[in-house]
């Protein structure tokens, strides 16, 4: 789905020339009175040769039904149809945990067969310019942590598939165990190569949290994309980076909710490499470090489909 631009244009130019044939300049008269303000531009329309196309994957939005998640616990089961949960406690003595599992299948496909064309190959007529999982927090507790971090992991192409009916601490389906307890990778994918992929929460609780936006590697999604047997999900967990005592506790919707709006939501935005836009662009958006991302830049992609979805 292509992004609206905004182009608002408001001109105003007033131009005086002063020619003086002989004798000095008289002095500068009074300023006149300010002329009526012009009408506000035209919203701009997207152009064909637009060269970014966003994409979006959230259960029950125009037919999208691939989305896996899941609750894995260090004790017990953590079967929830409503929601996720990660949960940390230390005591010093004992820690007991909730992990959260996504996926969001067939991603591959419905974007190559819109960017792919014949006889390219998928690495040539595209790059993944941001990707941006979006989980709506319905409550979350930290009364104790100074820190207390979501830390993400990306599961590589030896993981075994995660089956939501069956995933628990130590399998990932009936067949296949994890490399470790706690649905530890075998070899964690991305940039870091593990799941210490760290996302600041705050001290404080409460209910309806909102929003939480995880940018993801460029890298990993354009793999899940290009080689779709790579797209293994990603495991969360929750981290205080240090041996305090206490406990964090944070909820998510779930895709089975039925709040359809708040459901996981995964944007992947694109760039074509093709296009004469991109080919004047002196510098591509590949090249951002999203890390410096504001919190304004990271909930853009977010309105801009909340807004498409009311038209």
């Amino acid at each position: 789905m292509k992004s609206l631009k905004l182009v608002c244009m408001a001109m105003l130019c007033m131009a005086v020339s002063l020619v003086s044939c002989s004798g000095e300049d008289g002095e500068t008269g009074p300023q006149g009175p300010q002329g009526p303000q012009g009408e506000q531009g035209i919203q701009g329309q997207q152009g064909a040769d637009s060269p970014t196309v966003d994409f979006y994957f959230q259960n029950g939005f125009k037919g999208y039904e691939g989305t896996s998640d899941a609750n894995i616990v260090s004790t017990g089961t953590g079967l929830n149809e409503d929601f996720v949960q990660l949960f940390y406690s230390f005591n010093g003595l004992a820690t007991g945990e909730r992990r959260a599992l996504f996926r969001f299948d067939g991603i591959g496909d419905a974007i190559t067969s819109q960017l792919v064309g014949e006889g390219q190959t998928c690495s040539d007529a595209f790059y993944v310019s941001k990707a941006t999982l979006y989980v709506y927090i319905d409550s979350y507790l930290n009364a104790t942590f100074d820190n207390l971090y979501m830390k993400v992991g990306f599961y590589g192409a030896d993981d075994p598939i995660f089956v939501e009916e069956e995933v628990n601490w130590s399998m990932a389906n009936v067949n296949d165990d994890w490399a470790d307890i706690g649905a530890e990778s075998a070899m964690w994918a991305g940039p870091i190569g593990s799941d210490d992929y760290p996302l600041l929460l705050p001290k404080g609780s409460g209910s309806a949290y909102g929003w939480f936006p995880i940018i993801l590697p460029r890298s990993v999604v354009e793999n899940w994309i290009c080689n779709p047997d790579s797209n293994k999900g990603i495991r969360l967990r929750l981290d205080p980076n240090s041996d305090e005592n206490g406990q964090g506790d944070l909820r998510i919707v779930a895709k089975e909710n039925t709040l359809e709006d708040l459901r996981p939501l995964l944007i992947v935005e694109t760039e074509n490499i093709n296009s004469e836009a991109s080919k004047s662009s002196g510098s591509s958006t590949k090249e951002l470090n999203w890390a410096n991302l504001s919190y304004e830049e990271k909930m853009a992609p977010l309105f801009r489909y909340l807004e498409s979805k009311e038209e």
